[in-house]
């Protein structure tokens, strides 16, 4: 198939338009524009610095308009410079400059503006300047403002910010500032000074006393610590005198102990206060009748300096609420049980005598008890020591002797009645001692004469004749008025010294019994006891007598003579008198009969001639036999 011919396309080439020229007046308008923007921009910072730090950036972006102005010009006309071009360029330059110079200014200014208002005390604005200011001592600027920043919210008494600008000022990134380093030791001078304030001018120390823990538990500042205890101590104190006040004492002890246990210090601090609250504390259980809890508070422990003698004091009051109770019960065991070592340790506190005249009573009243159940030793204890209690009470210690007198009176006839002789003895004179009263002597002698009788007959009834005949002969040295019983003691004196002599005979204790004998002879030879003794002294009787050797050995067929008596010359002894030899025996024994209260020297034969071995007395019937230790020496020895 033949396609149909087709007509040739026919292309029209335009013609390239030239571009516009751009008026002269663009750029100038440019410029206008921009120094109104950079004006209105610097002038809506926040201040100077923000300003010219936003005038810099604008100037910047206008710098780059001016660029790209350049540009345009410079594609459009082709060539590097026209007046449009150039007026871009010196454009862009210009604005660059500006912005940097505004860029560059921004931080330098802050720092300036920072001065000026820590200057005027703006500090808190001072602080956002430095903080864009420039970085060189911005640490040290940025502490010292909080600083005094701080100082001068605490001199205007606004405390709590005050510690917030001093806890920022003592930031860890100003550690080692020395002005960060004070604001944080201002932290626990503001704590304090904010207590003293709540304490002093809004007497608020309840709040106070959180502001002085605060001081502490912060811990930055050492003499605001011990000021604020100090202060805290005080207002615990006040607390606790308070409660003392209102009568809450136990509270108030606490309280004043929590101000040392809390706060420090030393407990002798406590004392004056401690003491004055338990002494306040005893006073008021005693007016409410609990005398066992008051003196417990009363406790001289808890006393100090001149509290101790109103301790003492109370003491007694309150040990003589309790003994009046008990005297109204009639309970007088408990009170004298009670009252007795109160007396001994508080009684010279008792300027009044109260305590002794309640011993006094209780003691009367349990003597008079004992008395009328004829409990004599208890009444007279009771009586006994009541009296050491009514010493400055005439007429009642009057009363109580005469009572006592009467009671040993009847207490001895009580014990004559058991043969309780010697005791008896004993309480009559007691008897006497208490009421000397002479109407009632003579028959308090008559009593105690007749009891050393029967004392004397009992003792000679159960053979203590040395005894009996003590008792008869102090009858008639000192009761000489009492003849009935003088008479009768002066009749048994020879048959009880016989019966002594006698009984020391039969003992063997020959020499007391001879001079017994002699005594009776001497004294008493008329009597039938006198020739009896007489009798018994000239007496002779066999007697045995042994000679021994050094060794103990009997001496056998030793020849031994006895002379009855011997005289002392310039030469020794010689022979007076009779003269009896003898032979020892195989067991070295001879027998004499020989009579009482003879001298005898005994001799025996050495080397031929007599020695003398022993010289002495010789009573009969005192020794059966004597054991001599023949020896060179003469040596005494008592022969029978």
């Amino acid at each position: 198939m033949t396609q149909p011919a087709t007509a040739p396309e026919i292309i029209i080439i335009p013609k390239a338009k030239k571009p516009p020229k751009m008026p002269i007046w663009v750029p100038m308008t440019l410029v206008t524009i921009a120094l109104v923007s950079l004006t209105v921009v610097f002038l809506t910072g926040q201040d100077a610095a923000s300003g010219l730090g936003q005038a810099g950036w604008v100037s910047a972006v206008i710098a780059g308009a001016c660029v790209l102005g350049f540009l345009i010009t410079l594609v459009r006309k082709r060539t590097f410079l026209g007046f449009n071009g150039l007026a871009y360029l010196i454009l862009a330059v210009f604005f660059v400059a500006i912005g940097a110079a505004g860029i560059l200014s921004e931080t330098p200014v802050h720092t300036l503006q920072a001065d000026a208002f820590k200057k005027e005390g703006n500090f808190e604005q001072a602080i956002v300047e430095y903080r864009k200011g420039i970085e060189n001592n911005r640490s040290l600027n940025i502490a010292d403002s909080y600083l005094l920043w701080g100082n001068g919210l605490l001199k205007d008494k606004q405390f709590e910010k005050a510690i917030v600008a001093y806890r920022a000022g003592s930031a860890p990134e100003y550690k080692g500032i020395r002005q960060g380093d004070l604001a944080r030791k201002s932290i626990g001078q503001a704590y304090l000074e904010w207590g003293l304030y709540l304490e002093d001018f809004e007497q608020n120390p309840d709040q106070a006393l959180i502001k002085y823990d605060d001081t502490v538990k912060d811990g930055s500042n050492s003499e605001a610590i011990d000021k604020a205890r100090y202060q805290a101590q005080g207002i615990i104190f006040q607390v606790g005198d308070r409660q003392f006040d209102n009568g809450e004492f136990d509270k108030a002890v606490a309280t004043y102990q929590s101000a040392i246990d809390l706060y420090g210090g030393v407990q002798a601090d406590l004392k004056p206060y401690i003491s004055k609250a338990y002494l306040a504390w005893g006073k008021m259980l005693l007016t409410q009748g609990d005398y066992e809890q008051a003196l417990k508070k009363l406790d001289l422990n808890f006393a100090y300096g001149n509290d101790v003698g109103a301790y003492n004091l109370a003491i007694v009051d309150c040990y003589t609420a309790n003994g009046k109770k008990l005297l109204a019960e009639n309970n007088y065991s408990d009170l004298i049980a009670t009252l007795t070592p109160a007396f001994t340790a508080y009684g010279r506190y008792d300027s009044r005598s109260q305590l002794q005249g309640l011993l006094g009573e209780a003691l009367m009243a349990q003597g008079s008890s004992a008395e009328a159940a004829k409990d004599y030793p208890k009444a007279i204890d009771n009586y006994e020591k009541a009296l050491t209690y009514v010493v400055n009470k005439v007429d009642v210690t009057s009363d109580l002797k005469l009572r006592l007198s009467n009671l040993h009176l009847q207490y001895g006839d009580d014990q004559f009645n058991q043969q309780q002789f010697e005791t008896a003895i004993k309480t009559y004179q007691r008897s006497l001692q208490y009421y000397p009263n002479p109407p009632l002597t003579a028959q308090f002698r008559t009593n105690l004469a007749r009891s050393y009788f029967n004392w004397a007959q009992q003792l000679e009834k159960n053979n203590d004749f040395q005894n009996a005949l003590d008792r008869y002969r102090l009858i008639l040295k000192d009761y000489s008025d009492q003849v009935d019983f003088t008479k009768q003691a002066s009749d048994a004196q020879p048959r009880v010294l016989l019966a002594l002599a006698n009984k020391l005979n039969d003992d063997k204790d020959y020499a007391n019994a001879i001079t017994r004998y002699q005594e009776l002879v001497d004294k008493f030879g008329i009597t039938s006891q006198g020739q009896d003794a007489k009798n018994k002294l000239e007496a002779s009787q066999d007697v045995t007598v042994t000679v021994l050797d050094r060794n103990g050995k009997p001496l056998s067929g030793l020849k031994v003579k006895l002379d009855e008596s011997w005289t002392k010359t310039a030469n020794g002894f010689e022979p007076k008198g009779r003269s009896l030899d003898f032979t020892t025996n195989d067991k070295g024994s001879f027998t004499i009969k020989l009579v009482p209260n003879k001298s005898w020297m005994m001799s025996y034969y050495k080397n031929g001639s007599y020695s003398v071995a022993a010289y002495g007395d010789s009573p009969a019937n005192l020794v059966k036999s004597v054991s001599l230790r023949a020896t060179s020496s003469s040596q005494s020895v008592l022969l029978p």
